[in-house]
């Protein structure tokens, strides 16, 4: 599958993964600001895996990760602090991934289009995380290195293409 980079430095998706430099660096070193990004990037990609079917059954992985998580929204400094804008955007950004699903299967090819844009608003966490430990400039910094669509673009939607 093609994916396509906007607004980032390299055409390689695997260079826009959020890994530990990353996480440095988008947290500014801040232990509790990295401990929760890491914990909700785990979180959010076990969770597309389950819907993907591709958790097949890993119990060892959904203890851990949702115990990290629950962690860091129950006890971590940073969330407490940042909670009432933290929030919202992460339920704008489960509600824009619902709708994301929903339109991969949507006859309108421009509704399939949108669906790429809907799933990426999930990183809007990142960008409020840059934010809250290095203010304005840092996340806009930020975001314009780490801003990445996927492009999974189907001409047709999922539910008619041939097997």
């Amino acid at each position: 599958m093609m994916k396509t980079v906007f607004m980032g430095s390299t055409t390689n998706p695997a260079d826009h993964i959020v890994n530990e430099a990353r996480i440095n660096h988008i947290c500014q070193n801040n232990d509790h600001a990295k401990a929760f990004l890491k914990a909700y990037s785990d979180y959010a990609h076990m969770i597309d895996d389950a819907v993907d079917g591709d958790l097949k059954g890993d119990i060892e992985r959904v203890v851990r990760v949702n115990s990290e998580w629950t962690g860091q929204l129950l006890f971590n400094p940073f969330v407490e602090k940042i909670k009432g804008v933290i929030y919202p955007v992460m339920m704008a950004g489960l509600n824009a991934w619902a709708d994301s699903e929903i339109a991969t299967k949507h006859p309108d090819i421009r509704i399939r289009r949108a669906a790429d844009v809907l799933k990426s608003y999930h990183a809007e966490i990142i960008y409020q995380i840059a934010y809250h430990v290095g203010g304005y400039d840092h996340m806009r910094e930020v975001s314009k290195m780490w801003r990445t669509f996927d492009f999974d673009f189907q001409d047709e939607p999922e539910e008619t293409k041939p097997e």
